[in-house]
């Protein structure tokens, strides 16, 4: 009878500690990506990885509940490549015996989403299910096609476990939901944005600190002393806004950076638009910053119709087509990527590894950092 393999066996092909071989294995920080690479494919070629997967037909399907927001109208702009990266784990490990139920939701309506994800409030419809059929990244862009509806009558199952983000908001609602989670005992992780004081197994995120400095070095780089920066700062309560912003301003500060910030906030502000192009049309600045998508197109827009293109250093946030687009053209000069697809794949594996694994701990740091870049035009081939 062949002998199990162990994390021991997988250390010694891999030529690294015991140790590391359980942090590439169970997402923990403190392994590079290449080495994690190499563990995984060592433990998938020695079977670790079937052997788990056998032990998961057995126990029947796990079910994962997914609330973000839905990669519709705004919310494409950076939750097409959330919704993308956790199809595509889902996708990469369906020998595992995976379900993820999908809940997109509006803006405004996470709590009714977190609601629905438990069997507890008005159902969404019937939630899409993806069982990890290889995914189709022509499609991947468009809202998930309906499922038939369960029979009437049917008791609600609840998930496993849950995906979400930590979105700010006055509403206590989606802070009870995840807390009613924790009553239930079902483990949740969140990614893009933590909530804090929320209950949660981990969350994986950006940097949200750094990127913001990012953004300071490279527009104290490239504009004469003394400029004028526009800062559109978005929304303070929301944690990746407030991070980025504060960032930024951290920077400046620590570095006695002589440029004059002039500080836009507003997210869901109708009057942002009239504001901005008031601000174009005065004293347009020598650079500008948003720190969030929905911003990036609204200022790329106000700069091109100003007549300002290529006069504006401009530094968005996030790869979609329009900042794409907008780089390409000459109205943007870079771009701050967040990897929101590598935070939604990195949170999947997290939380799947935590149902079959009950017994592990929760990662000695709960916040997963994923790495930031920024972006110059010819590097957007590899974004389409």
């Amino acid at each position: 009878m062949p002998q199990k393999v162990t994390i021991r066996d997988i250390a010694r092909l891999a030529g690294v500690s015991s140790g590391t071989v359980h942090r590439a294995l169970y997402g923990k920080k403190g392994v590079g990506e290449p080495v994690r690479q190499k563990v995984l494919a060592i433990a998938r070629q020695q079977g670790f990885t079937l052997n788990t997967a056998a032990s998961a037909l057995k126990r029947g399907p796990l079910r994962v509940a997914a609330c973000f927001p839905a990669p519709e109208g705004e919310g494409r702009y950076f939750y097409t490549d959330v919704w993308r990266g956790l199809r595509e784990y889902f996708a990469e490990e369906s020998a595992l015996n995976l379900t993820l139920l999908e809940y997109p939701f509006a803006e405004g309506g996470q709590a009714a989403a977190l609601a629905a994800a438990l069997g507890e409030g008005a159902p969404l419809n019937s939630p899409p299910a993806f069982a990890g059929a290889a995914p189709d990244p022509a499609a991947q862009s468009a809202a998930p096609p309906a499922q038939p509806a369960a029979p009437a009558g049917t008791p609600p199952q609840r998930p496993d476990g849950l995906l979400t983000l930590g979105l700010a908001s006055t509403d206590p609602a989606p802070k009870a939901a995840l807390e009613r989670c924790a009553a239930l005992g079902l483990p949740v992780v969140l990614a893009c944005d933590d909530a804090p004081g929320c209950p949660r197994f981990a969350c994986v995120q950006a940097n949200y600190d750094t990127i913001g400095r990012l953004g300071a070095e490279l527009l104290s780089a490239q504009l004469a002393p003394g400029s004028e920066v526009l800062l559109l700062s978005g929304e303070e309560a929301i944690p990746s806004h407030g991070g980025v912003a504060r960032g930024f301003m951290a920077y400046l500060a620590e570095h006695g950076s002589p440029l004059r910030v002039l500080d836009l906030p507003g997210y869901r502000d109708p009057a942002l638009p009239g504001r901005l192009r008031q601000v174009l049309a005065q004293t347009p600045p020598a650079g500008a910053l948003s720190v969030n998508s929905r911003g990036s197109v609204l200022l790329a827009g106000a700069v091109r119709q100003a007549g300002l293109a290529g006069r504006v250093r401009l530094v968005g946030s996030d790869v979609f087509p329009e900042n794409i687009a907008a780089m390409r053209a000459g109205v943007m000069h870079n771009i701050l990527y967040k990897n929101p697809r590598q935070q939604a794949y990195q949170a999947a594996r997290l939380l799947v590894q935590r149902l079959l694994h009950p017994d592990l701990p929760p990662p000695a740091a709960p916040e997963t950092e994923v790495e930031a870049q920024v972006l110059f035009c010819s590097g957007l081939y590899r974004y389409g």
